[in-house]
């Protein structure tokens, strides 16, 4: 064949020669075809035709105009004289044909069926495959369809070739070939315009790739080269939960050194550990070293695999479509994620790795070159073997034992080191560029792990560290935020401890010491955080000079939360999706995989994605989102995350039981009463609103009330004290003129508001509710009180001997009968001197000696106090004369109370004092008065931690407790990260304290409370994920005893029937709805709530059992009866 000539040119051919092969090759081929067009012809529109290609208007091309050709009729116009080409020009075009009329160069990637192919005058010349080239000849006018239109618009700039076989008289079969990427003689070729990449899609889309098609079998089935998006891809839940720490296949290493390493963890024998490692945790430790030492090459995950109808291997740009012959290859990271189960000893894992690789040490960059410190004398030879072994890294210590003395010191004092430049940029006012200035910066090689934490996991990370490691193999610092000066040498440590607060502090300064030094290693635990757009810390760790790079989380992105939890809930079952679910995940997975970008490209800085901060997003996240294509993330999620599947962790491991029960408790009178009120306040604005504009509570434009709402809904299910008198009288006066304003009712809108005046006239009847909205205080009902004092003592008397107290006086009564010095002989304290302080009945009223929550008493306000509730039923007419209103109340701080506190058990009274039968028996709010109950119950053999979300029931759990004698702590946003790190290590490791009150908020990062084996929710958590996580802090390993969980739901009330409505939420719900405001029905529900009939038969709804002693707390253990509902 004439184009195959093109072998035998030399390089001293001569122009003419050049120009003689030029012509040779147009003859042989269609590159130089005058109108690569394909297309199928289109019907004519308007009964007008279009002409039609003809044989006799069209001669060859001219050898005049290789390139171009001409078809146009003779003229007597005179002929343009053309442009000579130069030698250059030529030439190019001579590499250009050698690359298209070779298809053995070419990528073959699949065939393209036509149908009634627009009538071709001639066959075309033959071409290397036995097929003929196709040689477009239609013209302009003739209108055309797809796929020929694309296939033209290609053919013509170069991007494919086709050839061609009639299968029928108007059924053709196009072979196509993709110029590959990576051909040799590429460079040649014109770059394919950007905006073709929709036409090189409608081609693609269209191409079979089967070898029997490609064969010329008429009646091949179909294998689509680009497969189409699954009807159901795979989620990163999916993806997440299939990846296993232990490679199907692993390479081989030829390292000595990395081999002994991983067998000695594989075996279980890790210097310097004392703990003996489970097998699943020596898997990991194994593959974090691989991952370190001997990062495998990754094919370029942008290009997809295919097979061609010719049985060859070729690769595509899932973006671009480009064919590659071969692919391109990138560097593993030094590093990844270590996404364990919560629970599973990730610490201990990443203890282990550390002292397996102890010896190791960090080495120079490849792009940077070892500067020797500048000598007046040359180097001894010992000195420059020194700094050799030192820069590569060697592991030299390992054998320390074994060498002399002498040449410890010289390796110590030869430490390898090298110079970096730091250009720095002066910029003008205006932002024009000035002078730029360089800074030489000496960078010390190290074998250090910076461990980089959250505040308050730095003392468990030092425990975790003390009890699995022999003491003094690992010399460790804890960098706490006491600046050392410059003369801390960060290198000549093994390990440094330093909080992410102070981390991010760091690198405010102009120079921070963690920039003289190339770490080891970097361990961020809790490292979801570097999945962070723009955080300090995030900040810091991308420009920290280090080898190896590890974030620790279970969870990597928030919405990943609960996946690593190991329970199966209702959240994996289907249901239909609504339109709003559906955008909510949308964009919720959209955030999860912009942060699980920030932490693959920004702080692991694998390539290639670190190398432009476009290129996630447009290869991985937009394909994710918006056409199924999950190929490119999984292979991302492989690369870099190390864990194991949850069934593989239980085959190895056996956790102590763990039971969830749902306790239903009865509500108290006053619970009754605020969640009426709760419901008249709706029902009567849906009623007076019409329910519509946005005078309408359940508009949409209120989402902020609403939010308000629900959550003080919550509160009411505990204990809520904010509607005032004036705000039911308002509701009922509103009720009243709705009744009479004559307006067409319904009948249910009618019921409601009957419903609502009589809610509200029950509170307004109801003297405890009235004494609870004006003081904002707990009431407690106490009994049996000495007659002639109940005046002295309660805050609201009921009857001769029985009454109500505030938390706040019970306290304080307590504090002044322990602080009585005047005893008996046998030190107990008498009647006389009780009533002594009694007769200072004022000094119940003041404020707790201990620090407590800020409070404003006011007079004035006690005066207003004292004339409301004068003349209220059940009132009598001589109140206790002062009263304290801690109206606004503010939660600004907790604090352990006083080490001094003694418990109320120790106060000694004497053997006939009248003191020794009052006692408390219940207080308002149902829950508080279980949770006390179980509390004291359990206390004695367990330690409990009780989760809350809101402070003011932290507070009132707190004084109960106190009131109790029970010693207790707080784990809440309120306390400095010192102040709660100090509290769990003292929860953990003593037995000072029996109860944490935790926050929700915090009970998702990283905490081991395994000292405690019961937990309590005061209030159902809306996500089932985080309420997992919390149930972990416990039920991990470590934990010895049985871990029982009860969440405290009020039977018969709005809070069941939005747990209900959760236990039945699916996935596609929860993902839609983080909150209980953002679900539709939860709206429904709460709008549709029922009143609850109110009774005084039993006010306190679940009473002490048994009662407590107010000046003395009972040592006996006891069991209290409630219904029980376990959860499935």
């Amino acid at each position: 064949m004439a184009a195959l000539e093109v072998e035998q040119i030399r390089s001293d051919t001569s122009t003419e020669v050049l120009h003689q092969h030029v012509a040779q090759l147009q003859d042989a081929a269609p590159i130089f075809s005058a109108r690569p067009q394909l297309s199928a012809r289109k019907p004519s529109i308007g009964g007008k035709r279009k002409r039609s290609w003809k044989s006799t208007s069209r001669s060859r091309t001219s050898a005049s105009d290789p390139v171009k050709g001409s078809n146009a009729p003779e003229t007597s116009r005179p002929l343009k004289r053309q442009r000579s080409k130069t030698e250059d020009e030529i030439r190019r075009e001579i590499e250009i044909a050698k690359v298209l009329n070779d298809l053995d160069r070419l990528a073959a990637i699949g065939t393209i069926d036509i149908h009634n192919l627009p009538r071709l005058p001639a066959p075309g010349i033959e071409a290397p495959d036995g097929w003929l080239w196709i040689e477009p000849p239609w013209e302009k006018s003739v209108v055309l369809e797809e796929p020929l239109t694309s296939l033209a618009y290609l053919h013509k700039r170069l991007f494919l070739r086709v050839t061609y076989k009639m299968l029928d008289c108007r059924t053709a079969r196009f072979r196509v070939y993709i110029v590959p990427k990576d051909v040799d003689g590429r460079r040649f070729l014109p770059q394919v315009p950007t905006l073709t990449k929709k036409k090189i899609r409608n081609v693609m889309v269209l191409v079979n790739s089967s070898r029997r098609a490609w064969e010329g079998e008429r009646n091949a089935r179909m294998v689509p080269l680009i497969k189409p998006p699954p009807d159901e891809a795979p989620t990163l839940f999916d993806m997440f939960n299939q990846i296993s720490a232990v490679p199907e296949s692993v390479p081989e290493i030829d390292d000595p050194e990395s081999v002994e390493i991983i067998n000695e963890v594989m075996t279980g024998r890790v210097e310097g550990m004392k703990s003996v490692l489970y097998l699943y945790q020596r898997e990991t430790v194994a593959e974090m070293i691989r991952k370190e030492l001997l990062p495998v090459q990754m094919i370029d995950p942008r290009l997809s695999e295919f097979a061609s109808p010719k049985g060859a291997k070729l690769y595509m740009d899932t973006d671009t479509y480009d064919v590659h012959l071969k692919p391109d290859y990138f560097d593993g990271t030094f590093g990844g994620v270590l996404s364990e189960e919560m629970g599973f000893g990730k610490t201990c894992i990443c203890i282990a790795l550390i002292c397996a690789t102890k010896y190791q040490g960090s080495r120079v960059p490849d792009d940077f070159l070892v500067v020797p410190p500048e000598r007046t004398s040359v180097s001894s030879l010992s000195s420059i073997c020194a700094r050799t072994i030192n820069s590569l890294g060697l592991p030299w210590r390992s054998y320390r034992s074994s060498l002399p003395e002498k040449c410890i010191n010289i390796l110590t004092q030869n430490r390898a080191s090298y110079v970096i430049e730091d250009r720095r940029s002066s910029h003008t006012r205006a932002g024009t560029r000035g002078h730029e200035k360089v800074k030489s910066q000496t960078i010390v090689l190290s074998g250090t792990t910076l461990v980089i934490c959250p505040d308050a996991l730095v003392p468990q990370w030092r425990n975790e560290l003390d009890k699995h490691v022999n003491k003094g193999f690992l010399s460790i610092l804890s960098y706490n935020g006491n600046d050392p000066g410059n003369d801390v040498d960060f290198s000549s440590f093994d390990v440094v401890l330093m909080s992410q607060r102070r981390f991010a502090l760091e690198f405010r300064q102009q120079s921070s010491l963690l920039l003289r030094v190339r770490w080891k290693r970097i361990i961020v635990d809790e490292g979801h955080s570097m999945g962070a757009s723009q955080t300090n810390a995030g900040f810091a760790a991308k420009h920290l000079y280090v080898d190896r790079k590890w974030a620790v989380t279970g969870t990597p992105v928030p919405g990943l939360l609960g996946i690593n939890v190991g329970l199966d809930t209702a959240m994996t079952s289907a249901s239909p999706r609504s339109e709003a679910n559906v955008g909510n995940q949308h964009s919720r997975v959209a955030t999860d995989l912009l942060r699980l970008g920030h932490i693959v490209a920004d702080f692991l800085c694998l390539p290639p994605w670190c190398d432009n901060s476009s290129l996630w997003q447009k290869y991985c996240a937009a394909p994710f989102l918006d056409e199924k294509r999950h190929e490119i993330v999984e292979r991302v999620l492989r690369q870099v995350m190390v864990r194991h599947r949850w069934k593989d962790l239980q085959v190895d491991v056996e956790l102590p039981p763990l039971t969830h029960e749902v306790v239903l408790l009865e509500p108290s009178t006053f619970n009754k009463i605020n969640i009426n009120l709760f419901h008249a306040f709706v029902a009567v604005n849906a009623v007076s609103s019409d329910r519509t504009d946005q005078d309408y509570l359940f508009h949409r434009n209120n989402r902020a009330q609403l939010r308000r709402l629900v959550t003080n809904l919550q509160h009411s299910t505990f204990y809520w004290t904010g509607f005032s008198i004036d705000d039911v009288e308002f509701m009922m006066d509103v009720a009243k003129n709705c009744l009479a304003n004559g307006k067409p009712y319904t009948e249910h809108d009618i019921h409601l508001l009957r419903k609502s005046l009589e809610a509200g006239e029950v509170a307004m009847c109801n003297a405890s509710w009235r004494f609870s909205s004006l003081h904002h205080e707990m009431g407690y009902f106490v009994s049996h009180v000495p007659e002639g004092v109940s005046h002295q003592i309660f805050d609201l008397p009921l009857r001769t001997s029985s009454g109500i107290m505030s938390g706040a006086k019970i306290l304080r009564f307590q504090q002044l009968v322990r602080g009585i010095k005047v005893r008996d002989v046998d030190g107990n304290v008498t009647d006389e001197e009780i009533l002594k302080v009694l007769d200072g009945q004022s000094q119940l009223s003041e404020s707790p000696a201990r620090p407590m929550p800020l409070r404003s008493p006011s007079k004035s306000k006690a005066q207003e106090t004292e004339t409301k509730l004068r003349g209220l039923p059940g009132v009598p007419s001589t109140p206790s004369s002062q009263h304290t209103s801690s109206q606004g109340k503010s939660y600004k701080y907790f604090v352990n109370y006083s080490e001094d506190f003694v418990n109320s058990s120790s106060i000694k009274l004497t053997q006939n004092s009248r003191f020794r039968d009052t006692t408390m028996y219940g207080c308002f709010s149902s829950k508080l008065s279980y949770l006390l109950s179980r509390v004291l119950a359990l206390s004695v053999d367990e330690k409990i931690i009780v989760f809350y979300e809101f402070d003011d029931i932290a507070f009132y759990l707190g004084e109960g407790l106190e009131m109790f004698g029970i010693d207790h702590c707080f784990y809440t946003t309120s306390l400095n990260p010192q102040a709660r790190a100090s509290n769990l290590m003292a929860f953990n490791a003593t037995d000072r304290f029996r109860v944490m009150l935790m926050d929700l908020g915090l009970a998702a990062h990283g905490l081991n409370v395994t000292g405690a084996s019961r937990i309590f929710f005061v209030n159902p958590v809306w996500q089932p994920n985080i309420e997992a996580q919390a149930m972990r802090r416990a039920h991990r390993i470590g934990q010895t005893r049985p871990v029982h969980v009860e969440t405290l739901i009020l039977k018969g009330t709005i809070e069941e029937e939005l747990f209900n409505r959760r236990r039945n939420m699916t996935e596609a719900d929860f993902a839609a709805a983080k909150t209980l405001t953002d679900d539709a029905p939860t709206s429904q529900i709460i709008s549709a709530a029922h009143f609850i009939d109110v009774d005084d038969l039993n006010p306190h709804g679940q009473p002490f059992n048994p009662s407590v002693p107010i000046l003395k707390c009972a040592d006996d253990v006891w069991r209290t009866g409630h219904d029980i509902l376990t959860l499935q």
